[in-house]
């Protein structure tokens, strides 16, 4: 069952401005019996005393009560997320003629934020029109060990606050460096162009995560087991034109923009 915060805040709200006004009652009174001391009898400073300690100790409870609510609201993480098309962020691995774009996934709240993951939810051409790329789960660029071997993570299990993780959206490589059985669903006009591979986790069969030379709209959302979720879209022009240098490569060959 969801939780109604804005319920939650009103209630806190008056528990707070409840005990503020109990204190500051408290505090009249007593100015008033210290320096008219004839005014109240002993009686009816036993009834007021009694009012305010009473009122006082139900608040407290309530608050009580809800300390954990209070804490998770107070105590948050918050996502945010930053694509720097410039290396190190984005850069060449010439090893494999291979470009990697990644983007920062941070926590700027003053929790930690768990189990943290990166969904494109939609790819949409430069016409608004949505391409049919399987929705999916991004690959974050550090690999998980399990057993002897290194596998891709779907999940950042911890973000501590102040900290970032970068997520990798995508790798392009050199056209003469993609293996021949690669190349077999990509139409043969297309072959001397570079495609934009979209580093989801689960890969479709039919190659619909290989992007080639264009303009799309990506739709992501960023999200953790007890955070808010972001929805971010990254604007994209491909040229498909290959460069040797990462400068050309991020300004002539491949331009990114958050909208």
């Amino acid at each position: 069952m969801k939780k109604d915060y804005s319920v939650i805040q009103l209630l806190i709200g008056i528990v707070v401005i409840s005990l503020f006004i109990c204190g500051i009652f408290y505090l009249i009174i007593s100015i008033i019996d210290f320096i008219f001391p004839f005014l109240l009898n002993t009686h009816e400073k036993i009834v007021i005393w009694t009012i305010v300690l009473s009122v006082s100790t139900i608040l407290l409870g309530i608050v009580a009560v809800l300390q954990d609510i209070i804490r998770r609201m107070i105590t948050k993480p918050i996502l945010n997320c930053e694509l720097i098309l410039d290396s190190p962020h984005c850069h060449l691995l010439k090893k494999t003629y291979t470009y990697y774009i990644r983007f920062k996934v941070s926590n700027t709240g003053n929790e930690v934020a768990k189990n943290v993951e990166v969904f494109l939810k939609s790819v949409k051409n430069s016409l608004g029109d949505i391409i049919p790329v399987s929705p999916g789960n991004l690959q974050w660029s550090s690999l998980i060990l399990k057993g002897d071997r290194f596998e891709p993570r779907m999940y950042w299990d911890y973000l501590s606050q102040g900290t970032h993780q970068y997520c990798n959206l995508g790798e392009i490589t050199h056209p003469l460096h993609i293996p021949k059985e690669d190349m077999s669903l990509i139409p043969l006009e297309e072959r001397k162009y570079s495609t934009l591979n979209l580093s989801l986790y689960w890969r479709s069969i039919d190659g619909s995560f290989k992007l080639p030379r264009g303009k799309y709209i990506l739709e992501i959302v960023v999200g953790s087991s007890n955070a808010k979720p972001i929805n971010i879209n990254f604007e994209i022009e491909h040229s498909g034109e290959w460069y040797e240098n990462e400068v050309d490569m991020f300004n002539k060959g491949l331009k990114i923009f958050r909208t």
